[in-house]
């Protein structure tokens, strides 16, 4: 979903404001593996959340590509120092 890509710059600014763009970054190295496994969480409870649904899923790809979660969190950490 490369489409998803749209919702990152948001996401870091909301996580940069309140201060979470480090914990966040270092949560998702942390997971390693686990990020496949909470991807499937969050398509799971999709139909839940279905106002939001296209974040979510692009939150999920995030977590379910090692890539992709490899460049958010290279995203947040730059961020974070500019």
């Amino acid at each position: 979903m490369e489409n998803g890509r749209i919702f990152w710059d948001s996401w870091v600014h909301n996580l940069q404001r309140w201060g979470l763009s480090q914990p966040a970054a270092i949560l998702l190295d942390a997971l390693g593996p686990l990020t496949s496994i909470l991807a499937q969480v969050v398509y799971a409870g999709g139909p839940l959340l279905s106002n939001q649904k296209e974040k979510w899923e692009a939150m999920a790809a995030i977590l379910e590509d090692k890539e992709q979660t490899n460049a958010f969190t290279a995203l947040l950490r730059r961020e974070e120092l500019g």
